[in-house]
């Protein structure tokens, strides 16, 4: 996907230097239009495949950038949200228990924000489940192509 930041500018050096200042919330802000154009980009050049674009690409506080997301995501058919559960904050304990502690906050602030499930065609739950079994759950769905394989590598 960065490979799309490029074309409009984005400056490696410029975000590691924000980072790297200790300021994860003006190296996160920096990207923002940068992430916007990967997915606008992505979905127009992307077909019959898989797309993981990770909550970061698809919160969006700008109301700019959330409805650019917003138009290029709404032809999709598929568009499915995985989440560990129904509850925001037992999704938001299970992440830190899993990935530990150091994502805490931005992964409270993706999981609470509306903009994900706005978006999503349907949501998916994944406590208790397999890879395999959440792929199962997916290609249920009506309008998925069973031919789509869902092995983790």
């Amino acid at each position: 996907m960065r490979t799309y930041y490029k074309e409009i500018g984005y400056d490696d050096e410029y975000a590691r230097r924000l980072a790297d200042s200790g300021s994860l919330e003006a190296a996160l802000k920096y990207c923002k239009p940068f992430e916007v154009h990967a997915v606008e980009r992505h979905l127009a050049e992307k077909r019959d495949c898989v797309m993981d674009f990770g909550a970061g690409y698809t919160v969006q506080d700008d109301p700019v950038l959330f409805e650019r997301v917003k138009r290029a995501l709404e032809p999709q058919p598929n568009v499915v949200l995985l989440l560990p559960c129904p509850d925001a904050e037992q999704s938001i304990a299970y992440l830190e228990e899993r990935n530990g502690a150091n994502l805490h906050d931005l992964n409270a602030h993706y999981i609470r924000h509306p903009a994900n499930r706005m978006q999503a065609k349907a949501v998916i739950y994944t406590v208790g489940k397999t890879p395999q079994d959440t792929c199962g759950e997916i290609l249920q769905m009506p309008g998925m192509d069973a031919g789509v394989c869902c092995q983790p590598e």
